[in-house]
């Protein structure tokens, strides 16, 4: 096949440029695909609309390439068995400007004949080769919704990870959603951003997507964002009715991309933290894919005992720990649960980056309060109301 082969310099790959109306290419003997999604194909591979992902592994999924105006529909192979465990990669949307919205998410399209459904009854796109506006399943039809997991919709000034489900505050449309950006809690203006002292996004850095339980409930999706071991981590649905969610979890989800421009003021997502729009984003990189997580969810019959703690820990009588003193909240939005100290500790264990716990008497159990970079000389010393309970396997800064 004859293309134009321009090399160009970029923190992850090698690029091949080529004329959009050579799709699809040859598969190169160095191993890069040029099969792809809108004109630009990188080493690490393009979407080929989610067909570049064969497997339900996660661990076994290749790098990606995420080029502007890029979907998956229902393309990618069915999640299941997520509960109390967490999809973790390496994002790059260092080109990913204002306005712009970077989606990953999953959506309940088992309920729909493995068509494309979402929050807001949209369709499989027209232009998707393998899964064209003719697959239409019987909530198409009706105009009819579907859950929505939106485990990011972000650039590089805003993060959103919405729930869209009937039972949920907000509903279908609006959903329940955190991060940073608009009225969004979870993660403070100062700690995501260009430039930022805890996530740079002009630099990549590590997301983890988890999916906790407790009792046999989903107690939220919890986002953890790292970078050079700097933390931010908060929880979208803690506190509401996610029975629904669990139950779309439970007979498994269509994980799926987009790429996409929001128009005008988009006072919803970033039109409060970005003020200039960038137009047509370039392209986003997830790359180290990788699936960590333990035990299958109890019944919702079962309860948690306290001998299933896994860490051991140390007490450090009077130590406050919080955020800019001695620690990092782990906390979303800084509301620490009430919880046994049994309990606490358990959900410190299951929690990503999780160090320790702050807590405080409340009757015969404890305000919880996660911890993670606990320096226990920084914190405040001979508190009378909080004290410090450490990891023993914890490596304290």
């Amino acid at each position: 096949v004859e293309a134009q082969v321009l090399l160009l310099t970029c923190p992850h790959v090698a690029a091949l440029f080529v004329p959009f109306q050579t799709i699809p290419m040859v598969r190169a003997e160095m191993n890069i695909m040029t099969t792809f999604c809108f004109g630009i194909s990188f080493a690490s591979v393009s979407l080929d609309w989610g067909r570049v992902f064969e497997s339900s592994d996660i661990n076994s999924w290749p790098d990606v390439a995420v080029n502007y105006g890029c979907g998956t529909d229902t393309n990618m192979p069915q999640l299941s068995d997520l509960f109390d465990k967490a999809i973790h990669f390496t994002l790059d949307l260092s080109k990913t400007g204002c306005r712009n919205v970077l989606a990953f998410q999953a959506v309940d399209a088992g309920v729909n004949q493995g068509c494309y459904c979402d929050g807001n009854s949209l369709s499989a796109r027209d232009d998707d080769p393998y899964s064209p506006g003719n697959c239409k399943g019987p909530l198409n039809e009706k105009q009819q919704p579907c859950v929505e997991l939106d485990f990011m919709e972000a650039n590089m000034y805003v993060w959103s990870t919405t729930i869209h489900a009937e039972t949920v505050p907000g509903g279908w449309q609006k959903g329940a959603g955190a991060g940073r950006g608009r009225a969004r809690h979870g993660i403070k203006q100062w700690q995501y951003g260009p430039g930022s002292t805890v996530i740079d996004t002009n630099l990549a850095f590590d997301v983890s997507v988890g999916f906790p339980t407790t009792g046999g409930n989903l107690q939220g999706i919890m986002i953890t964002l790292n970078q050079s071991g700097r933390l931010v981590q908060f929880m979208t649905g803690e506190g509401i009715d996610l029975h629904e969610v669990y139950s779309v979890l439970q007979r498994g989800v269509y994980p799926g991309f987009s790429y996409w421009h929001a128009h005008g003021a988009a006072s919803w997502y970033d039109g409060l933290d970005c003020s200039h729009d960038q137009g047509k984003g370039g392209t986003a990189y997830y790359t180290a894919w990788a699936l960590s997580g333990g035990p299958t969810p109890p019944s919702p019959s079962s309860q948690l005992s306290p001998s299933s703690a896994g860490s051991s820990y140390t007490h450090h009588t009077g130590v406050n720990c919080y955020q800019d003193m001695g620690s990092i909240d782990l906390e979303p939005s800084g509301n620490c649960m009430i919880k046994s100290l049994a309990g606490c500790k358990l959900l410190c264990d299951k929690t990503s980056g999780c160090q320790g716990i702050t807590v405080a008497n409340e009757g015969s159990d404890v305000k919880c309060c996660r911890r993670a970079n606990i320096k226990l000389e920084e914190c405040v010393q001979n508190d009378h109301i909080y004290s410090t309970w450490t990891k023993d396997n914890a490596i304290l800064l």
